[in-house]
């Protein structure tokens, strides 16, 4: 397998980012505490494995918060940024083709548990993606993965919450890392597909390029959107930045997870090795039971039916198969196999 030796210079920057990710982290948690959600009359109900609730879909329609509009459901979550729980809004709302005006007390979006939940499972990638750049510094693949784990726990630990709790530049840095690390995920995703257990010729590879570009201009995008928003008030259903998270980018994400799961099968039909065959295996399932089950049962329903089939904080526990597996993977490596055995003779 070709390596490449990182410099100590760049394993200190990586480790410098991952340090100021912790830092970003921790203001964000004071954020999620403080986070609104509407009551549950307004959330439509799921029963875990098993039947929905003949009433599914018959919450009200909360057509205004406030001052602010509510064109679509998907728009909802980012006024709702604005408040924090415990707070009294007005909300105008559609019920059975009538329009209603009442007051309503806003509920905590996240519980205790769920926010212990983002704080370790986050952490858990977070340290994995330490152990992949110091432990496995003289691979090809150890960049790019520790792009991917590290990326995934951005998308934990950043998750949104109440914007008021930090100043506009705050948020606006919080949210710029949050979407740039959602549009490149899908491109290492499928980038590690093409060096793990060994390099893709580049013939292939060059599937790879529309991806970071695809990933380049979404940033650039939510860059502008978050501008906008941030520092020149508009009003976010005066842009298309929702529509770019809750349909775009989801969208984006589950076909390269479904195109990286067809990459490590074709490589494990192709491989000749049963050492490395055996490693993209346990990549396999830990992509397959980890974010690919996160993406069938929380993102797919969501752009498709408009509500989750699981709770978010439940489900990202189905992640922690990623690492585990992946870890699992990296321990089979040959090389260290190689070098265990040979100072097992020595000794």
């Amino acid at each position: 397998m070709k390596t490449q030796h990182l410099s100590k210079l760049s394993i200190a920057v990586t480790l410098l980012f991952d340090a100021v990710l912790i830092i970003f982290a921790c203001f964000n948690i004071a954020a999620m505490r403080e986070a609104a959600d509407l009551p549950r009359e307004y959330r439509p109900r799921v029963e875990p494995f098993g039947f929905q609730p003949v009433d599914i879909g018959e919450s009200p329609v909360v057509l205004s918060i406030d001052t602010h509009s509510i064109p679509s459901k998907e728009s909802l979550p980012f006024v709702l940024s604005m408040y924090k729980h415990g707070d009294t809004v007005s909300v105008a709302e559609s019920r059975n083709n009538r329009v209603i005006h009442r007051n309503v007390v806003l509920t905590a979006m996240y519980s205790t548990f769920d926010i212990l939940s983002h704080v370790f499972i986050g952490n858990v990638f977070l340290l994995f993606g330490i152990y992949v750049i110091i432990k496995h510094r003289s691979e090809s693949y150890s960049v790019v993965l520790h792009a991917v784990v590290i990326g995934t726990a951005i998308m934990i630990l950043l998750d949104w919450g109440y914007l008021g709790v930090h100043s506009d530049m705050c948020n606006f840095l919080l949210r710029l890392l949050f979407d740039t690390a959602i549009w490149l995920l899908p491109a290492f995703f499928f980038h590690f597909s093409f060096i793990y257990p060994s390099d893709t010729s580049r013939i292939r590879r060059i599937l790879l390029p529309p991806w970071y570009m695809l990933a380049t201009a979404g940033i650039g995008l939510s860059f502008y959107y978050l501008i906008s928003l941030f520092f020149l008030g508009t009003p976010v259903n005066e842009t298309y930045y929702v529509e770019l998270h809750t349909y775009v980018n989801d969208i984006v994400l589950i076909i390269a997870l479904l195109c990286t799961v067809a990459k490590f099968e074709h490589s494990a039909l192709t491989i000749s090795k049963p050492e490395e065959r055996k490693r993209v295996y346990w990549v396999l399932l830990g992509i397959i039971f980890g974010p690919l089950v996160y993406v069938f049962l929380i993102l797919a329903p969501r752009i498709i039916l408009g509500y989750e089939l699981l709770s978010d904080s439940l489900m990202q526990y189905s992640l922690l198969m990623a690492p585990l597996m992946f870890w699992k993977a990296l321990r089979m490596n040959p090389a260290h196999e190689s070098m265990r055995v040979t100072h097992g003779n020595e000794s």
